[in-house]
């Protein structure tokens, strides 16, 4: 492989490109990767474990309609908790945290989701699929088939996990319900 003869501005990348580019804020010449985009926020979105390692590969699969119109759904981290709860219905769970720009979102208020939420919460709707970036994911108890990679992301176990398959993150770490 020939070396460029500058390398980007972001100043963690390692790929051997001149131009990095940002799909968070669409910069074409960024100095930052998508994690620290300025114009992104740390939005989070529950589910059950089993999809997790098709969301790693794939990514979020936006739904057809909802209350606020279709898109990816996501909410603060405790409410992503309440929702992962439910969805897990004990096999386990997975709260995706993703870099997102609030820009291309629509935003509401839910009113108290019966049987999942506890409370009304706020909740974004990003319809731009493509403006979002999974940085992290905790993992509460379950089995994960599948291979996890996420080489810049970070891995937060909570309970008991059995992997059957390749990981590789940047951070691998247990939780104490501190930060994620």
């Amino acid at each position: 492989m020939v070396e460029p003869k500058s390398r980007c501005k972001a100043a963690d990348c390692t790929e051997a490109h001149t131009k990095h580019y940002c799909k968070i804020c669409k910069s074409s010449d960024s100095n930052h990767k998508a994690r620290n985009c300025p114009q992104g926020i740390n939005l989070y979105h529950g589910t059950k474990v089993s999809v997790i390692s098709k969301i790693i590969s794939e990514g979020l699969n936006p739904s057809t309609s909802g209350r606020i119109g279709p898109g990816i759904y996501f909410a603060n981290l405790d409410t992503a908790m309440h929702v992962a709860n439910s969805r897990g219905q004990g096999t386990g769970t997975v709260v995706v945290r993703c870099r997102v720009n609030a820009s291309k979102c629509k935003t509401g208020h839910h009113p108290k989701w019966e049987g999942v939420t506890p409370t009304s919460f706020d909740e974004w709707c990003l319809q731009d699929s493509t403006s979002y970036r999974i940085t992290g994911i905790l993992l509460v108890n379950g089995v994960i088939d599948g291979d996890i990679n996420m080489p810049g992301g970070d891995i937060v176990i909570s309970g008991v996990c059995t992997f059957r398959g390749n990981i590789t993150a940047g951070n691998i770490d247990g939780w104490g319900g501190g930060n994620f």
